[in-house]
């Protein structure tokens, strides 16, 4: 599946369960969906970081690797960061497939000075 046809699915899934959500009246509105989906994906990555946290603390302290059960969590928190990354993209009409590749080709030239250096 291609991330146009993701966004497209998740416009669909968000109008059938939270239509209210997107019945955007004014700029004033579109300002607290905005903060809000803000708000969530920060929240999101949040736990993300958190799990790492103590992922990190207990392999510098203890030695122990990531369980299996952490590392669920992050396939989890990572994919729930997504999906709001995902929902701002379509709140703010942005097709996140054209823009990535455009930022590719920006970031190519950006960082052509590092390529195959391997200090």
């Amino acid at each position: 599946m291609e991330l146009l046809e993701i966004q497209k699915e998740q416009k669909n899934f968000d109008k059938e369960y939270f239509g209210k959500f997107w019945d955007i009246k004014n700029d004033g509105e579109f300002i607290d969906r905005l903060l809000y989906l803000v708000v969530a994906l920060t929240g999101e990555l949040g736990e993300f970081a958190n799990i790492v946290k103590k992922i990190s603390r207990d392999f510098n302290n203890l030695g122990e690797k990531p369980s299996t059960e952490k590392l669920e969590k992050l396939k989890e928190e990572i994919t729930d960061c997504f999906i709001y990354v995902i929902i701002i993209a379509n709140l703010l009409d942005v097709n996140l497939e054209d823009e990535f590749l455009r930022k590719k080709d920006f970031n190519k030239k950006r960082f052509e000075k590092y390529k195959n250096n391997s200090v």
